[in-house]
């Protein structure tokens, strides 16, 4: 979604999407019933909260049945707060918390929008957000993978189930898969209201060394014939 999704294009082009660990704050639980999916996402967030920043390396394929849309790619991202940084094959998005920059490499074009965690997209930030849970969602608890683990295709991991209470975001649900052994995400599927569903497979790795101006977008490294489409004077 973070084209972010595009479909990590749609993690806002869409995850990274991304993604990752829920930085859900334990008041957020008492809005939920599930109290199993609860402890298993405050493992999570407790063990994401002790990092001061993680890489991700992920991959994820998107389908979709009616259009014939049949896609894998791979990309990295790094997060810390609310600030990433996600590299796609064709485009870069970085978020500084104020601004979001997508460089279109072959396009030769970056567009520059304002940064709003309540756009309705669902993107690597958002996920991380301690408030994550309290911005119109519901979770359950849905079971975990043996048939998998069996089959030899994925390792033990508890599934959680999570769907926005409105129709104002542009997804209709999606699941993570957390890890048993090392409470870490390994994958997570979304389900798009337009029929697409795109499921990401992740590593995550903690505390990477970064340069202090690392999240900062240097338009100086750019090629001159760049087109730079500003929508924030809007």
């Amino acid at each position: 979604m973070y084209a972010q999704f595009n479909v990590f294009h749609s993690m806002r082009y869409t995850f990274l999407s991304l993604l990752l660990l829920l930085g859900c704050s334990l008041p957020a639980y008492s809005q939920n019933d599930d109290l199993k999916a609860q402890a298993i996402l405050f493992g999570a967030y407790k063990k994401y909260k002790t990092y001061q920043n993680v890489k991700i390396d992920f991959t994820y394929k998107s389908e979709n049945a009616e259009y014939k849309l049949d896609q894998q790619y791979t990309a990295t991202g790094y997060v810390q707060g609310v600030r990433h940084k996600i590299s796609y094959t064709d485009h870069d998005v970085l978020t500084d918390g104020v601004s979001i920059w997508t460089y279109y490499k072959q396009r030769k074009s970056i567009t520059i929008t304002k940064y709003d965690p309540k756009d309705g997209m669902l993107t690597p930030d958002e996920i991380f957000r301690e408030d994550f849970l309290q911005s119109g969602l519901v979770y359950k608890y849905v079971g975990d993978n043996k048939d998998a683990v069996k089959a030899g295709t994925e390792k033990p991991a508890d599934i959680i189930e999570f769907a926005p209470k409105g129709r104002e975001r542009t997804y209709m649900k999606f699941r993570i898969w957390i890890n048993k052994d090392t409470n870490l995400m390994d994958s997570w599927r979304i389900w798009l209201r337009n029929g697409t569903f795109t499921t990401y497979n992740v590593k995550i790795t903690p505390d990477v060394v970064l340069e202090p101006k690392f999240f900062d977008f240097d338009t100086s490294k750019l090629p001159k014939d760049v087109k730079i489409i500003d929508t924030r004077k809007k």
